[in-house]
């Protein structure tokens, strides 16, 4: 038997083209910058970021095809306030709406949405626009806990007021109008 290493770059495609205006994503990471600095986002990926979004990506198909429409379903693109939104799912439980986020993350298990600026901006958003105050994280943690663990899995469910919802999607409108996007 012989075995050759093949010199193949990796297959990586966009999940979709993105409609023309703001997306809620470039929002969301232009604040992190201001609010927390660092090399902001590539505007040519290196093949290790792309790598890191297509597992994202396929993490998100999977879960869309093997929930259908039993947990969730995937809305699309909302447009809102000019403001382009793709929430990953939309279901609904006893209390009403609930948004579905899906992660696959090579951070340590012990960090949950609550804890993560960008998840919990895009989550409280994503209800915004829905009508919902609650969402649902089905994250997986590739790295488990960096202790052994192995790869994990967890749900968490995360619950705002109304309030919190309306004053975070005024904190990214306001960013937006600040930036002159629209």
């Amino acid at each position: 038997m012989q075995i050759k290493v093949l010199e193949e770059e990796f297959p990586y495609t966009p999940p979709i083209e993105r409609s023309k205006g703001v997306h809620l994503s470039d929002i969301i990471e232009d604040i992190a910058q201001e609010l927390f600095g660092g090399k902001g986002k590539c505007e040519l990926p290196s093949d290790e970021v792309k790598l890191h979004w297509e597992k994202g990506f396929v993490w998100e198909e999977t879960l869309s095809h093997g929930f259908g429409d039993r947990l969730a379903a995937r809305p699309g693109e909302i447009v809102c306030d000019g403001v382009a939104t793709s929430p990953d799912g939309v279901g609904v439980d006893e209390d009403g709406i609930v948004v579905e986020e899906y992660k696959c993350t090579t951070m340590s298990s012990s960090k949950t949405p609550d804890g993560i600026w960008k998840w919990r901006t895009q989550a409280a958003a994503y209800c915004y626009v829905l009508g919902a105050t609650r969402a649902v994280f089905r994250v997986f943690y590739l790295c488990g806990d960096y202790k052994g663990s192995g790869p994990v899995y967890k749900v968490f469910q995360l619950d705002w007021s109304q309030q919190e919802i309306d004053e975070n999607w005024g904190m990214l409108v306001a960013h937006v109008k600040k930036k002159g996007w629209v």
